[in-house]
């Protein structure tokens, strides 16, 4: 369902967060986006607006982090990254 994507999107961006390199930062960055992709896909079936705007923000946040090569800048999208992540959780609850 949407807010266990939502959970796994936001486990794996906290993941790539506390990784401290930008190479297991961008291993987890995919694993997040591709999760925010799930919960943007489930939350489309139950016409879950807010949980779907807030997953969409987290997968682009996630995929510019795997995109980034200076460990700083992507640390800042994927702590984006898992505040959509928490936002779509908060939404999907509802």
């Amino acid at each position: 369902d949407a807010y266990s994507a939502a959970e796994e999107a936001y486990s794996y961006a906290r993941r790539g967060y506390n990784a401290g390199d930008i190479d297991d930062l961008q291993h987890y960055a995919r694993r997040a986006y591709n999760a925010a992709d799930d919960a943007m896909s489930y939350a489309d079936e139950c016409g879950c607006d807010d949980a779907y705007s807030s997953a969409d923000e987290a997968y682009t946040q996630a995929r510019r982090a795997y995109n980034e090569d200076e460990l700083d800048s992507a640390e800042d999208y994927i702590r984006r990254a898992m505040s959509y992540a928490e936002d779509a959780m908060s939404a999907a609850e509802n």
